[in-house]
């Protein structure tokens, strides 16, 4: 079945139900219980893929984020390479970032 033979109508009920459970209203409490910069680059992210294009969402997050760190005095070379304090201790390992 190809998907030209699809009513368009049938099409849009699916994708209303599937966008409705990406996009829960509880979604935007619990990111918001995560702090209010993660709700800002969250909101931006989902307007702006809204609105424009899903690439252009995504990448206006990323940008967000980054001037975010920069503002918070994160050194651009530190976006790629993350101090990590590993210790090992036999039975477990702990992985500080």
């Amino acid at each position: 079945m190809f998907i030209n033979h699809i009513h368009l109508a049938s099409l849009a009920a699916v994708l209303l139900v599937v966008g409705f459970n990406l996009a829960h209203p509880r979604h935007f409490i619990k990111v918001y219980r995560h702090g209010k910069g993660q709700f800002l680059f969250f909101t931006v992210t989902l307007v702006l893929t809204i609105v424009e294009d899903l690439l252009i969402g995504i990448a206006a997050g990323i940008v967000l984020k980054l001037i975010f760190h920069l503002i918070r005095g994160v050194k651009p070379r530190q976006f790629l390479s993350p101090k990590v304090d590993v210790t090992d201790f036999g039975e477990f390992i702990v992985i500080k970032f």
